[in-house]
């Protein structure tokens, strides 16, 4: 777990980092980690994490914390009163007026554009739509995203109408069924049903609730039983599942919590983030994942947190455009991150949202869905590599050179690595030369690495020239994700190439094994 948690919690953070020009400092090894870890990765497609979400946390969806107020008691975050967020007056987060935060979009506007645009995707993308079916489809759109606009937001962050319709999939089965021109079983049509009808006759349930309450009744619908609610009227459906359904006719019955995210807690947001991170610092299941950021300084863990929050206000809607990294599902792809360690992930952020002050009532009403929605965790848990559709050595053999020589110069610039590559620049003075013949054996390490070249490369093997260097994998990854993916994208390597042909042998175990500390 260490290693995928890794990657996701922090090397996306640097890149990000890196980009907006941060001063960083880090307890490099000496001497280790430079020519050596440089010669191991050179040429490695950074973009295998391909610019890891500054926000990210362990697999955990930042926006989870949905701005949490920090240090707050009895609900009432931090620096406020009677619930109000800290720098706001009568509940409006401060610079905002009429309880919308400053910087929030319409949440209406913003699932009408999402489910416009999933209208048009639908019926260019889908068999089993047509164009008189669009506005059936986004009214149902409407109604699911009103009551939870952050999934608009991620909706929106989906840059292509095949990814459009994919997320959709994901977050509603009889969609993605429909979509694929698959006719739906008789127990599909009568629990969706049954879940509209409880939406519309239950106090205790909201539209995100759509897809648990139509699981639920699919688990106990059968045939017949399908056949039976059929005729039947909203309440007679609603008290027939009730009777068949303990925990379905409980929830029914409670009275639905308001969920005022962005106005009750928006104006806290960068207060949680930041617990969240020291929460997860000084746990014992997540405290080594974090040991390099710490290394890495106070700025480092500032500019983390910022990014965090910045990711946490643009997924529930109280921002747009604030998290400028990368997607989730690039970042994500190969790590194999589990759900079960999403999940323990998730268990620490609602502790330090209850600790901070926030009721289990909205915690599990107002967070959790957005936390455990399938599109959302489906972006962190078990994402595969993409299939490599080009010939490594025929695409980019020629272009290894000027890739490995912009990754040294590189390195031997950065903050963080200066320190490892300052011998290999002291010897360039007192023996011409040096750097180039240290750029050749790497580049020829490449080239071996990936099958271009046998024997091009005469050095030491890579465990014994990293045996007792202490190298980790947070500056392994480090190296690779945030130093070599904007060498490779400069020289014109698309992502689905960084993530499909270099990342799975530059992450894999084989070769981060020989140079990572045991």
């Amino acid at each position: 777990m260490s290693s995928k948690l890794l990657i996701l919690l922090f090397v996306s953070s640097f890149l990000a980092m890196a980009c907006d020009d941060e001063d960083k400092t880090t307890t490099s090894t000496g001497g280790s980690t430079a020519g050596t870890t440089a010669g191991s990765t050179a040429g490695t497609p950074a973009g295998s994490t391909a610019g890891t979400p500054a926000g990210s946390t362990g697999g955990t969806p930042a926006g989870s914390t949905g701005g949490t107020p920090a240090g707050s008691t009895g609900g009432t975050p931090a620096g406020s009163t009677a619930g109000t967020p800290a720098g706001s007056e009568g509940g409006t987060p401060a610079g905002s007026t009429a309880g919308t935060p400053a910087g929030n979009p319409d949440p209406a506007a913003l699932c009408q554009d999402a489910c416009n645009a999933l209208g048009d995707c639908a019926v260019s993308v889908c068999d089993g739509y047509e164009e008189d079916d669009k506005q059936r489809i986004i009214d149902g759109c409407n109604t699911t995203c009103q009551g939870a606009p952050g999934l608009a937001a991620l909706f929106n962050q989906q840059a292509t109408c095949e990814d459009k319709v994919a997320f959709a999939s994901g977050a509603n089965p009889d969609f993605a069924a429909a979509c694929a021109g698959e006719p739906q079983s008789p127990c599909s049509v009568a629990c969706s049903a049954v879940a509209d009808c409880a939406v519309e006759a239950c106090t205790g349930y909201a539209p995100e609730d759509k897809a648990a309450i139509a699981a639920s009744c699919e688990a106990l619908c059968t045939p017949e039983l399908a056949a039976q609610w059929e005729p039947l009227s909203c309440a007679d459906k609603v008290a027939t599942f009730s009777a068949a359904s303990v925990p379905f006719a409980t929830q029914c019955t409670q009275a639905q919590i308001a969920c005022n995210v962005c106005t009750v807690y928006g104006a806290a947001v960068p207060a949680v983030s930041g617990l969240i991170v020291d929460a997860a610092a000084a746990s014992p299941d997540f405290g080594a994942d974090f040991a390099y950021l710490a290394s890495r300084g106070p700025d480092a863990i500032s500019a983390f947190k910022t990014s965090l929050a910045n990711f946490v206000s643009d997924a529930f809607g109280c921002t747009t455009g604030a998290y400028t990294g990368p997607d989730m599902v690039a970042v994500h792809t190969g790590m194999g991150i589990t759900s079960e360690e999403y999940d323990q992930f998730v268990g620490l952020i609602a502790n330090v949202m209850t600790q901070a002050g926030v009721s289990n009532e909205y915690l599990s009403t107002c967070f959790a869905p957005a936390l455990t929605a399938t599109p959302f965790k489906s972006q962190f848990v078990a994402q595969a590599f993409p299939t490599c559709n080009v010939n490594v050595c025929t695409t980019y053999g020629a272009a290894v050179p000027t890739v490995v020589s912009g990754i040294v110069d590189a390195a031997a610039m950065d903050p963080a690595f200066a320190a490892d590559f300052a011998g290999l620049v002291a010897r360039e003075q007192m023996m011409p030369g040096a750097v180039a013949g240290f750029k050749t054996s790497l580049t020829n390490f490449i080239t071996d690495a990936f099958g271009c070249t046998m024997g091009a490369y005469t050095g030491p093997d890579m465990v014994t020239v990293h045996t007792d260097m202490g190298i980790t994998r947070p500056e392994y990854h480090d190296f690779i994700v945030r130093l070599s993916v904007g060498v490779l994208a400069a020289n014109g390597v698309p992502e689905q190439d960084i993530l499909g042909c270099f990342a799975p042998a530059l992450l894999g175990d084989a070769l981060v094994n020989s140079i990572v500390e045991k």
